[in-house]
């Protein structure tokens, strides 16, 4: 009889505006992970259509789970579609 192994990531910090919450394998994106932490995102389309959920990266690496098709700089990602592969720092303008 086999065990089942289930892979877990490991989890990620993410400090946003000067506030931290934690990515765990819970999370979908980055945009439900901030959510969850009480953290006020403007979003709606949320799969990178239309850009309203924009973030400027300043520290760290992210993953887009489904290409955004909303512009967005080298410096910027869309919180809505992308995860973080390593503990990220970013700036959400409200």
């Amino acid at each position: 009889m086999r065990a089942s192994l289930k892979i877990l990531t490991c989890n990620k910090n993410v400090d946003v505006n000067g506030k931290s919450v934690i990515f765990s394998d819970d999370d979908n994106t980055l945009l439900s992970c901030l959510l969850k932490g009480g953290i006020n995102v403007n979003n709606h389309c949320n799969e990178g259509f239309c850009g309203s959920c924009r973030a400027n990266l300043i520290h760290g690496k992210v993953k887009y789970i489904s290409k955004p098709l909303a512009f967005v700089h080298d410096s910027e990602i869309l919180v809505c579609c992308s995860i973080p592969i390593t503990n990220i720092k970013i700036e959400i303008v409200e």
